[in-house]
């Protein structure tokens, strides 16, 4: 479970910063979802990463961790059958669209990821379940 002195970042994603330890800690925060990723931590995670964390000469390495008996089932299925769907109002019609919204979809999960390998420090995953 994470530590006292957390600050909730969005449905399902929790950052606790030590600055006596200089260790970051990023909890995936859906227990009752496997911690599976949805639309809010795919949207907040690189913010956190790229603002909070890059930006604070304390922070020497990151943690991520997921409550529960699972660190992280992937993506959330319910997630994943939206993608594409926003931003493309004809998308029953306009194949196009629903193409080019699908690909901003998927670059905005890159995002996180991409946001990790920016870190000018370890980062380290308590992987378990």
């Amino acid at each position: 479970s994470p530590p006292q002195g957390t600050q909730h970042v969005c449905d399902g994603l929790l950052l606790v910063v030590n600055e006596i330890s200089g260790v970051a800690e990023i909890w995936l925060a859906r227990p009752a979802r496997g911690n599976a990723m949805h639309a809010p931590v795919w949207e907040h995670l690189p913010r956190v990463l790229d603002n909070v964390l890059q930006n604070n000469p304390n922070v020497r390495c990151v943690l991520i961790a997921g409550e529960g008996n699972h660190f992280c089932t992937g993506i959330d299925v319910e997630h994943l059958q939206t993608l594409g769907k926003k931003g493309a109002p004809r998308s029953d019609v306009d194949g196009a669209r629903q193409r080019e919204a699908l690909r901003r979809d998927i670059m905005k999960m890159q995002d996180a990821f991409t946001a990790f390998e920016r870190l000018r420090c370890p980062v380290v995953a308590a992987i378990h379940g």
